[in-house]
């Protein structure tokens, strides 16, 4: 079981790796998604000052947190937290791919690969590899000495 786990999250984690790398490189495209979802927030007047190359480091350090969390993930390394950072890294792609046109009928693949990847990332965050988690196990051991 230990083998299909690790493959599961390194097949969760490829997608996440792959777009964070495009970012990386190709920022352009992204740094627009990201002014378009901070044109949507409260803080629209303070977005709306920001120069192209402050939202290129933005969005470049934002996929370089993305690949090492996902990279992390991948390897193994605290899965559980690395899954819980991951879905809050994941969160703003899912804003800024949200379809949010009126009467607009179904979403666009990028909205439902960050959908996906989002899930993914929860997966990984709740999977406890088999184990019950400490607050089962602290509650467990709590009712065992009343029961003394």
């Amino acid at each position: 079981m230990a083998i299909l786990r690790g493959l599961a999250r390194i097949l969760i984690v490829a997608p996440v790796i792959s777009q964070s790398v495009d970012a990386l490189r190709h920022p352009g495209e992204h740094v627009a998604a990201a002014r378009s979802l901070a044109a949507r927030t409260p803080l629209r007047e303070r977005a709306s000052v920001i120069d192209d190359a402050k939202w290129r480091l933005a969005v470049r350090a934002h996929s370089a947190a993305t690949i090492a969390t996902a990279v992390g993930v991948a390897l193994g390394r605290s899965p559980r937290a690395g899954g819980t950072l991951l879905a809050a890294l994941t969160l703003p792609r899912v804003a800024a791919t949200a379809p949010m046109t009126p009467g607009r009928r179904t979403p666009d693949a990028a909205f439902v690969s960050a959908l996906g990847a989002l899930g993914g990332a929860l997966a990984i965050a709740a999977d406890s590899r088999g184990k019950p988690s400490r607050a089962w196990r602290k509650a467990q051991a709590a009712a065992t000495r009343d029961d003394e």
